[in-house]
């Protein structure tokens, strides 16, 4: 049994989600919450599997960056995600743990909240990829930065000179 906690700011939209979750095979909703420091009060009293945050709510992802900073072991699952890459990579940066876009059905939302709650993570192909590019990314910058640290102090000092200009490189040995 999944055990859900539905955070959003508008009160008919979070209890008409606790509704359907209710309904929904293997999901329990167990609270529902209108702000983070509710959220944070509600997930230390019932400790749900997952909480279901509306991304309509003012500064989402500062909300998800609240929540996992108060509660690390807290899974939390975004509801009605744009899939614009800035949006998607805001919400990995500050810790979510799952995506449910706009277009999701109810079935879709009950497969990430269970698979969020086992630990995992599930997301449309778009979210995916966004993602995928942003690892290469880092990677890509990674390499880059290992290429330089294995120059020695002197060396990189050496190169900086060069960069700047400076006829002091050429003195070498000091």
């Amino acid at each position: 049994m999944t055990r859900v906690l539905v955070v959003g700011d508008i009160r008919l939209y979070r209890e008409g989600l606790a509704l359907i979750l209710r309904d929904a095979p293997g999901m329990k909703p167990v609270g529902t919450a209108d702000d983070v420091s509710g959220a944070i009060d509600a997930f230390r009293a019932v400790r749900p599997n997952v909480v279901l945050l509306d991304a309509a709510m003012p500064d989402t992802v500062g909300a998800v960056r609240s929540l996992v900073e108060a509660e690390p072991e807290m899974r939390v699952v975004v509801l009605g995600v744009d899939e614009q890459e800035s949006e998607v990579i805001a919400y990995a940066e500050a810790g979510v743990s799952g995506y449910v876009t706009r277009a999701a059905d109810t079935a879709a939302l009950c497969d990430v909240l269970e698979t969020v709650s086992r630990g995992g993570t599930l997301c449309s192909p778009q979210v995916t990829a966004t993602l995928l590019r942003r690892v290469a990314a880092l990677s890509a910058q990674r390499t880059e930065t290992r290429k330089t640290s294995r120059l020695t102090l002197r060396e990189r000092e050496i190169v900086e000179l060069m960069r700047d200009g400076s006829d002091s490189a050429s003195r070498w040995p000091p």
